[in-house]
């Protein structure tokens, strides 16, 4: 399928589910949703948020220092500039990464390693949001309805998790890579070429068990601080929820916009929300208000990702020029 055809149903995808959701709900209740925020409470969310970036940045750091070293600045300032891409060009969160790799060019390491760090950071970050969602909806004492789909659908995600993280055990690498190299032989043709790829790549992380173990507390750091900014942003708004539903509600959403199926996440997060918060009794109004203030918490982050880009254009303007 060409690119403009997928962008194309992506918009579909997402002009269909806000359609779904005004549909159901009332645009007038979702904005008097809006008018109990203070906006003491989005800015205190903001860089609480903004931290959890920082320790995104540590996390990918790690990932990246099995090749060579990299400053912080650096990886920060590509983070965020990708968080412009991913939101305002087609692609979503994949042309974000995309993007990162391309910039990240100046990197002394080979295109193959900064594109499989940048794999290993988002799987990580997977990893630690499936752990700490099941973790936090087997404490919770709520009481949610179909929490048997739920429960499943996170023991799906930690039991995929551990699978992957087996492949990084000696024993299971190089019994995986003697299969492969069985199949194929000499034949194979790109897929094969991929797959030497990725087994070489990766024999950089196998055994590494300090390198993974640290990757994943940064990975549930992470995701605790990007919960605990939507939590402040749930308390604003007034919603009857607790921090631990939040977590796994959260947890749940984020899983869900894994898949780039609209653009920018934009009515997949609004009825995922409604769904997951509807099992707790919360109205679809609220659900829907604190959907699009994390919506608007993403367009402040990408904005200011577009700031230091046109400021980062500028200055090499400027140095080419002298």
């Amino acid at each position: 399928m060409t690119k403009p055809f997928v962008f194309t149903i992506k918009i579909a995808v997402s002009v269909l589910l806000l359609q779904f959701l005004f549909f159901r709900v009332d645009y007038r209740e979702i904005s008097s949703v809006f008018y109990r925020l203070d906006i003491r409470d989005f800015f205190a969310a903001f860089a609480v948020l903004f931290l959890a970036v920082l320790v995104g940045v540590l996390r990918w750091r790690i990932f990246l220092s099995v090749f060579t070293k990299v400053s912080f600045r650096d990886l920060a300032l590509l983070n965020i500039v990708g968080l412009f891409y991913s939101v305002f060009l087609p692609g979503g969160a994949l042309t974000g990464e995309a993007v990162k790799f391309y910039k990240s060019f100046g990197i002394p390491a080979k295109r193959s390693d900064v594109i499989f760090s940048i794999l290993m950071d988002k799987a990580t970050g997977f990893i630690a949001f499936a752990l700490l969602g099941m973790g936090a909806f087997l404490m919770s004492s709520a009481e949610v309805e179909n929490s048997v789909g739920i429960l499943m659908a996170f023991a799906f995600c930690v039991f995929g998790s551990v699978l992957f993280l087996l492949l990084f055990y000696p024993p299971v690498f190089y019994f995986l890579r003697s299969v492969f190299d069985k199949m194929f032989g000499k034949s194979g043709g790109r897929f094969k070429n991929f797959c030497v790829v990725a087994f070489s790549t990766l024999l950089a992380y196998v055994g590494k068990y300090k390198i993974l173990c640290v990757s994943l507390l940064y990975g549930l750091v992470f995701q605790f601080l990007n919960c605990a900014g939507i939590f402040i942003v749930a308390k604003s708004l007034h919603l009857p929820v607790s921090f631990l539903d939040i977590v796994w509600v959260y947890a749940l959403v984020s899983i869900i916009l894994f898949v780039p199926a609209s653009i920018m996440g934009l009515g997949l997060r609004e009825v995922s929300f409604v769904y997951l918060l509807g099992l707790l009794s919360i109205s679809a109004a609220a659900s829907a208000g604190l959907s699009f203030v994390v919506f608007l918490l993403s367009l402040s982050f990408a904005l200011l990702g577009g700031v230091l880009e046109v400021g980062l254009f500028a200055v090499k303007r400027l140095n080419l020029s002298l």
